[in-house]
């Protein structure tokens, strides 16, 4: 629950520190006076759309922190936990949460100091609290929201149904998407098949091998150099062997050391440095001749070569720019035509699940219309109850169930409507159609009844719910509220003097000059303070009969109060 709330530069508000308490917190005050800023400054806390206006004139930035008990909130332990924030192991009641918006439109959240987006404050916000004002009462009146009304009313069992429902509509929607998908695949695959098919064998007639394409352009080199090479490898021979004949005088030379090597080692040394000299010549000239015997000059093997590059060069304008890449590209190939040619087996077997899980999901859609059903008949009568509780005694409420038992949505197969008998003899009506202001706050408010006891939210916020309600079932709805406010947190702006009587606490906001500027403040009221501002709301001079009456309506609050005691203390 929301134990401390901060506000600082942030539309009237200078500066502001505000406690709360469990039970039933009352915001009055004057028309203008800033209460509902404080219920917008709660809103930005938890993700609501920012705005630079919202920064006081003159200052850079408006900064709201909020400090909320999560000690009993498991669901929002564990998304902190998930996203994080928290540890596992850390055993801290409380969390803060800061909201920073600049004058440049700028804006930061952080939760215990770290930093989040506002997607993150959104997502924690549905686990901590909710804000009922007339905009939510407005609500009502679209009939697209009606099911998400009604579902929030269900039991465990329900909500436990519910979810499944939407996790097995998920799975069979994801395996009907891939259905679809390969039955399109499908569609072209004879075509993709020849296609693939025609390039895989394209690729296999060439007979690539990595590393020829470099070999094939050496020969080539060669070939178109012969020539040149003839010439200067017979010109290298002629020297070592020919009219020269060098490897001759290298001989004459070893025969000439080899007769004086005995007389002493240097001579033996030079005799070995010439016989190793000799055969060394001897050996390069034998690989010059068979070099020279080697190289043939053969115009078919030179066409060959460039029919076999010209070739290449085909394959790879077609399929890689290299031959690593062709057969990289024909593998990959391969593994496609392999898979279309077993794409039917796939669709068969995707068939076969994809109707397994649309089964199990029209299964416990089933499940969840009969809970629905029983659900709608208890809402039913426990929405009657309230009405007439709400000096409404003559209205009958219906919730009306369209079943499609074909339909396949994440919300199971119903659609639903609330419909409204305003007067006995009448035929039921949408509420959208029949329902005033002051209608439509009460059956919000009986809605909110009924879901209390039910609900995880520890806190919920009433921003005017009373509008256009007066008379005797002002009362009606002040007693509403703390029957609510048993269970959660409950904060209300009100402008009602029996709302106001019934809280446990009582907030009063103003709007003051200092400085030339206009300020809203907020101080907490003692008892006297509290007869002075619900005699004040009772539209009477502050004089003692109201002062008097005002005294009653706290008094009867009370006795109220202690025959229906808080339940909720939010730790």
């Amino acid at each position: 629950m929301l134990e401390r709330l901060y506000v600082r530069h942030f539309a009237l508000i200078e500066e502001m520190t505000v406690t709360f308490s469990s039970g039933l917190t009352v915001l009055s005050g004057e028309t203008g006076a800033g209460k509902s800023i404080v219920v917008d400054a709660v809103s930005l806390l938890l993700g609501g759309r920012s705005d630079k206006e919202m920064v006081r004139r003159g200052e850079k930035s408006a900064y709201i922190e909020g400090e909320f008990n999560i000690r009993q909130t498991k669901e929002a332990i564990a998304y902190l936990v998930e996203q994080s924030i928290l540890d596992s192991q850390e055993t801290d009641d409380s969390i803060v949460i800061s909201r920073e918006v600049f004058s440049s439109g700028k804006t930061v959240c952080r939760i215990n100091g770290s930093m989040v987006n506002v997607g993150t404050l959104k997502s924690l916000a549905t686990f901590l609290m909710e804000i009922v004002g007339q905009h939510e009462n407005q609500s009502l009146m679209d009939e697209n929201k009606h099911l998400a009304f009604f579902d929030a009313l269900g039991d465990e069992e329900y909500t436990q149904t519910l979810e499944e429902v939407a996790l097995l509509y998920h799975t069979a929607n994801e395996s009907k998407k891939k259905l679809a998908s390969l039955c399109r695949e499908n569609e072209f695959r004879v075509e993709r098949i020849e296609r693939l098919t025609k390039q895989c064998e394209e690729i296999e007639k060439a007979n690539l091998i990595e590393g020829e394409e470099e070999e094939l352009k050496n020969q080539r080199e060669i070939l178109r150099n012969i020539d040149k090479i003839q010439r200067h490898l017979l010109a290298a021979q002629n020297l070592l062997s020919g009219d020269n004949d060098l490897l001759g005088y290298i001989k004459q030379a070893q025969d000439s050391l080899e007769n004086i090597q005995g007389f002493d080692s240097d001579y033996h040394e030079l005799f070995e440095r010439v016989s190793s000299l000799y055969y060394e010549a001897e050996d390069i000239c034998f690989s010059i001749e068979k070099a020279a015997q080697d190289l043939r000059f053969d115009n078919g093997n030179l066409e060959e070569i460039e029919e076999r590059l010209d070739l290449i060069k085909k394959i790879q304008r077609k399929y890689g720019t290299s031959i690593f890449e062709v057969l990289e590209n024909y593998r990959q190939m391969k593994s496609q035509l392999e898979g279309y040619r077993n794409i039917e087996e796939e669709i068969d077997e995707l068939s076969f699940q994809n109707q397994k899980n649309l089964d199990c999901y029209h299964q416990k859609a089933k499940a969840l219309t009969a809970l629905r059903l029983k659900l709608s008949k208890l809402v039913e009568n426990a929405i009657d109850q309230e009405l007439k509780d709400l000096n409404m005694p003559a209205a009958h409420f219906k919730v009306e169930l369209t079943t499609d038992t074909k339909a396949f949505k994440a919300s199971g197969h119903e659609e639903v409507r609330f419909l409204i008998r305003a007067n006995i003899g009448e035929e039921y009506k949408p509420i959208s159609k029949t329902a005033s202001g002051g209608e439509l706050s009460r059956i919000m408010l009986a809605v909110k009844s009924v879901s209390a006891e039910r609900s995880s939210l520890p806190t919920i916020v009433f921003d005017e719910i009373d509008a256009g309600i007066s008379g005797k079932a002002a009362q009606v709805v002040a007693e509403k509220i703390w029957q609510i406010a048993r269970f959660r947190q409950a904060i209300c702006v009100t402008h009602l003097q029996q709302i106001a009587a019934m809280a446990s606490s009582q907030l009063l906001i103003t709007k003051h000059e200092s400085d030339g500027r206009t300020q809203t403040s907020a101080s907490y009221l003692d008892e006297l303070g509290r007869e002075k501002e619900i005699a004040r709301l009772l539209g009477q001079s502050v004089g003692e009969s109201a002062r008097v009456h005002a005294r009653s309506l706290l008094d009867d609050a009370n006795k109220y109060h202690r025959l229906y005691p808080v339940q909720f203390d939010g730790c």
